[in-house]
């Protein structure tokens, strides 16, 4: 395996383009202000992306990454969304029909075809006061 190229660590592609991650918090740490930065790189057909935590819509438009390399796409959490208990990260795609899927540069699916949506990471970032 060829370390040096980064593998998405979840790609939206196939009839759902839709993804759920899971976590919890200490007690201390649900409060406070945090964003959450989403890395990762749109194909052609990628439309309208949703995300959402815990039901609670944080963004929702175009998608905001780059169709050629990864992008860092920062959304910020409104205070009161996390909780200590079970946190629910919801991602939704929707496709747009017509475009074309051939792409060499954002081969992700091994195929000459590049995904809707390859994600490589994720994270929820406190922000200092």
């Amino acid at each position: 395996m060829d370390v040096t190229k980064k593998q998405p660590a979840r790609v939206l592609d196939g009839p759902r383009q839709a993804m759920k991650a899971e976590f919890q918090l200490a007690q201390q740490q649900a409060s406070g202000k945090y964003e959450l930065a989403i890395n990762a790189r749109k194909g052609a057909r990628a439309g309208k992306l949703a995300v959402a935590l815990n039901g609670k819509s944080i963004f929702e438009g175009a998608t905001p990454f780059d169709e050629w390399e990864a992008k860092i796409s920062r959304f910020p959490i409104p205070a009161g969304v996390l909780t200590t208990n079970n946190n629910v990260l919801a991602i939704n795609l929707t496709i747009e029909e017509g475009k074309s899927d051939l792409d060499t540069k954002g081969d992700v699916l091994g195929a000459g075809v590049a995904a809707p949506l390859a994600i490589q990471n994720a994270v929820l970032k406190h922000l200092a006061h």
